[in-house]
C-alpha cells in the first residue's frame, strides 16, 4: 500500500533499524537524498499517532522537489517519494516507548547536547498515550519545530 493512501495519523515516529534512531515527521512525501539512502530501506518501523504499526516495504523516487530538479548548491537533493508500507497491527504505548528509548540509549551523546537524557527518559515515562509520547520526544529536539507547530499542547 502506498503511504499516501494509508490511513496514517500524523505526526508519526519511525524507527530506523539501520542507525537505531527514531525520527518524528509530519508527512511522508519528501525526503533528502541522504535520508533516502540511510533511512528509507526496507524494514523501517512506523508508528502513527493512532497507534498503528507499519513497516516500510519499498520506496520509489518520483522526482526532484523544487527548482533545478531538487538540487541545491552545497545541500542534499530533495526528492518526492512514494513510500510503500504494510500494516503490522496495533502498537501499544510500551512498544512505542521502547523504540524511542532504544534510540535515546543508542545516541545518548547526541541527546546530552540537546536535552538531559535522564530528564528526557522521565518525560517519556510520564506519557499516557502515543500522541503525548511523540510530543515529549519531539519537544526534546528543537530541530522538530515544524512538528511542534502542528501538535496540540499537552
Amino acid at each position: 500500500m502506498n503511504a499516501a493512501e494509508a490511513p496514517l495519523r500524523f505526526p508519526i515516529i519511525f524507527y530506523s533499524w539501520r542507525d537505531s534512531r527514531c525520527y518524528v515527521e509530519n508527512r511522508l512525501s519528501t525526503c533528502c537524498s541522504m535520508g533516502l539512502v540511510k533511512l528509507w530501506r526496507k524494514g523501517v518501523t512506523i508508528i502513527d499517532s493512532a497507534g498503528a504499526r507499519w513497516k516500510v516495504t519499498g520506496v520509489d523516487v518520483k522526482g526532484g522537489q523544487g527548482p533545478f530538479w531538487g538540487w541545491k548548491i552545497f545541500l542534499q537533493r530533495m526528492v518526492w517519494v512514494d513510500i510503500h508500507i504494510e500494516y503490522e497491527g496495533e502498537a501499544t504505548l510500551s512498544d512505542a516507548r521502547s523504540l524511542i528509548l532504544k534510540s535515546v540509549d543508542a545516541h545518548s551523546d547526541f541527546w546530552d547536547e540537546v536535552a538531559n537524557v535522564d530528564w528526557l527518559k522521565k518525560r517519556l515515562g510520564w506519557a499516557r498515550n502515543i500522541p503525548s509520547l511523540i510530543a515529549a520526544y519531539a519537544k526534546a529536539d528543537q530541530s522538530y519545530e515544524k512538528v511542534l507547530a502542528a501538535m496540540p499542547d499537552e
